[in-house]
């Protein structure tokens, strides 16, 4: 425990993700891939936390990566445009740092927190092909993470949009 609230550290929200895949059909396509979600940084107010039995304010910076494998379902329309839906598995590890601070305490407590797990990847995006094989894709991806990396009340997601230029070899 500590007696005032900490300095607050340098804060990235930007990531960084790689894949490989492959095309089955124009249609169908497998991928792997990687994702480090940065550093993002969580403020939560009057939040029940239950190691105090007290509500408190909450502090977490997360570092959070994960290796991905999942299927697209693709639909190509306007000759170079593709709509697609992505479902999969994201198999991530993570590391807190929380900071606590109870509502009528002028303490605080920090923790480090290492968890890791299975989830259940959804995606949807959209795609450009300017060259045939230059693509690029704009996309919403999401998977849930364990409730005590962040000091919630239940369990979370890790939201994310992608930007991504891809080479397609072969084409």
């Amino acid at each position: 425990p500590g007696n005032r609230r900490g300095p607050r550290q340098g804060i990235e929200d930007v990531g960084f993700g790689a894949h490989i895949g492959y095309r089955f059909s124009p249609y169908f396509a497998a991928e792997f891939g990687y994702l480090d979600a940065g550093k993002p940084h969580w403020d939560h107010r009057d939040v029940y936390v239950p190691d105090l039995d007290d509500f408190g304010d909450t502090e977490v910076d997360l570092e959070l990566e994960a290796a991905q494998l999942s299927v697209l379902a693709i639909l190509p329309f306007a000759g170079v445009w593709e709509a697609y839906l992505r479902i999969g598995a994201s198999f991530w590890r993570a590391d807190a740092q929380q900071a606590v601070y109870p509502r009528f305490d002028d303490a605080y407590y920090t923790r480090s927190i290492d968890d890791e797990g299975t989830s259940f990847l959804f995606g949807i995006g959209i795609g450009a092909s300017p060259t045939p094989a230059w693509h690029l894709r704009l996309e919403f991806q999401s998977f849930p993470i364990e409730e005590e990396l962040l000091v919630a009340s239940s369990d979370t997601t890790v939201d994310t949009f992608l930007l991504e230029a891809q080479y397609r070899f072969g084409r």
